[in-house]
Parts: structure tokens; sequence; C-alpha cells
């Protein structure tokens, strides 16, 4: 009698959050959920063993062995439209015959977030060790946590991953912040470094609007088209390339989801950045904006965004550690 009970309060609550997400009488801003409702989505996960899933502790979080497994040799070549300031590398992700769903890759994301109503979308379960795991996002400022769920099964043209991990939004209606303040189409999922990383490379070409995520050979930089090359390092589970702002040395965080030019670090004013150095690659005459004006909450490293980037083709290579810069 108590699992039936059960079931039908999480079936209730469940019901009254994908109403008011998926209505179009639903919040239109985001309505944090309430500890009842909270407590019926716990009562549908389930432990991480169940999906194959072993988490091991770590001095920078959890690490989830045999999450996020692409298939070796899988390519996905996506076209994204020109953003009506710079190209927002959007792709489409299916989940088990589902209508594809428009994503924002996003590099400055450590993790994947979705909205609740991508869980009947996406079949995406909640998973618990033993209760659920809890996270902010750290790439924005967003006072909503997530919730770690998995989908058994994600499609990115023709890639493939496994037990892809995703952070969903604890509120009924879209993502917020976490959408980068995209509003057409609206975002219902960002892909972040826990898919990117899991692929060899991925090449950002914005002049083209195109993006390809490969599982497959080497990426080899093209001698006569070659700018630059940057170890790729992560700050704070972000990528980022390492360089020089206005001649001082600086770890930048590749913002893709971020339609500015160069998000300034906390207490720097709004100024023109006269450039921005990676190696022999140098660009001039920049906008430099706060990044409290971007909702991006105290920073510490510069950001360079999609309005810096827009120029070139950016490759992240995850097997040799290292960032290309090219002509396009």
């Amino acid at each position: 009698m108590r699992k039936i009970l059960v079931l039908i309060l999480a079936a209730s609550a469940f019901g009254l959050v994908f109403s008011s997400c998926t209505t179009p009488k639903g919040p239109q801003t985001p309505v944090p959920l309430t500890k009842e409702q909270l407590q019926a989505l716990a009562s549908r996960a389930k432990l991480a063993p169940l999906f194959g899933i072993t988490i091991y502790p770590s001095a920078d979080g959890p690490v989830f062995g045999g999450a996020n497994r692409v298939h070796d040799g899988d390519v996905a070549e996506v076209s994204f439209p020109a953003g009506e300031n710079s190209p927002a590398p959007l792709v489409q992700v299916t989940s088990g015959g589902s209508d594809p769903v428009d994503a924002l890759i996003d590099t400055s994301s450590p993790q994947n977030w979705a909205t609740l109503a991508m869980m009947n979308t996406l079949n995406i379960e909640l998973m618990a060790a033993p209760s659920l795991l809890e996270s902010r996002p750290s790439h924005v400022y967003d006072m909503i946590s997530g919730f770690l769920g998995i989908a058994g099964h994600l499609k990115i043209d023709q890639a493939g991953m496994e037990n892809a991990l995703f952070q969903l939004r604890g509120a009924a209606g879209p993502l917020g912040p976490l959408a980068r303040g995209m509003a057409d189409p609206k975002l219902s999922v960002v892909l972040g470094v826990d898919t990117l990383k899991s692929f060899n490379h991925v090449q950002f070409n914005f002049p083209s609007h195109f993006v390809i995520l490969s599982a497959s050979t080497d990426y080899h930089p093209d001698a006569d088209k070659l700018l630059a090359t940057v170890p790729l390092i992560y700050v704070g589970g972000s990528i980022a390339a390492a360089g020089e702002l206005e001649g001082a040395p600086a770890s930048f965080i590749l913002d893709t989801g971020g339609n500015y030019a160069v998000a300034l670090p906390t207490n720097r004013p709004a100024a023109k950045v006269s450039q921005v150095s990676f190696g022999d690659l140098v660009i001039r005459d920049l906008a430099g904006t706060p990044c409290m004006d971007l909702a991006l909450g105290p920073v510490s490293n510069p950001r360079l965004g999609r309005l810096a980037l827009a120029r070139y083709k950016v490759i992240l290579d995850f097997r040799r550690r290292n960032i290309y810069f090219e002509k396009p």
C-alpha cells in the first residue's frame, strides 16, 4: 500500500510539474519546485549501479565511470543558423526515436543541462547515490539547483552516446540563465563539457556556421591555415586557453554560449580591450563587458565569447589536449 501511495504522489507532482512546463499557460519564468514536488521526484530515482554507473570520489568532485560513452568512429556534422549578432552553435538531439530538440553547445558549462520537461522527451531518469545528486551551475549566476539524471541513449546527427548525464533544473518552466539569453528557439537543453570531452575532437567553424563532433580519427591542423596552437586546459570544469590579456598572462574560458566579445573579471569596468593574444594570433579592439553585466556572477578569469571567435575555426583536440585556431 505504501509503495502504491508513493507512486500516486510522484505521478501527481510529476504531472503538475510537466503541465506547468509544457502548456501555454505555464510559467514563462522558472518556478522552483516545492519540497513536496522534490520528494516526489526523489521517489523515482534509481541507484547509479542500476544504470551501469560507478561513482568514484575525487578532489574535483565525483567521477562517473561508464557515463557519456561515445561510439568509436561516429561523427556528427551539423550546420547551425546565423545568430542575430554572432552564430550560436545549435544542434539537435534525440533519444529513442523522440522528436529532435534544439541544444546549445556551451563550452563554458562543465555539465549538460535540461528542463524537467526533457525527462519525457529524452527519456532521462533521475539517479541517486543513494539520495539525489544536487549541483548548481558554475558558469552562470543561477540560484536554482539541478539534480543528476541519465539518458540511456542520445543521438546528435550520426553520433551516438550512451549513459549521457544531465543536470535537470529543479524548476518548472524554461532554463533561465542557462539559455544564455536565447529566446528563439526556446532552449530546453545545453550540451557542456561532459559531452564534448568524450569525443576525440570538436570543430567550430563559426564563419561557415557548422560544428563537427568526431569520435573518429585524430585531427591534423592545416599548416597553411593554422594561426595558433595552445594547450587545452580546464578552469572549474570549463574549457580554457592560455593567452594574454593586453600583454598580461591570462587563462581565457572559451564561451560558445555567450553573445559578447570579452567578459572581464570581477572589479574591472567596461572598457575597450586593445588586444587578446594566443601565441601568434592577436585579436584587437574588442568590447570588454563586466562579468556581472552578463549574468555570469563574480568570476576571476576573463572569457572569450562568440563575437571574438566569430572569424575563426576553433578546434578542441581532446586527445592531444590542444586548441587550434585556424582561418576558416
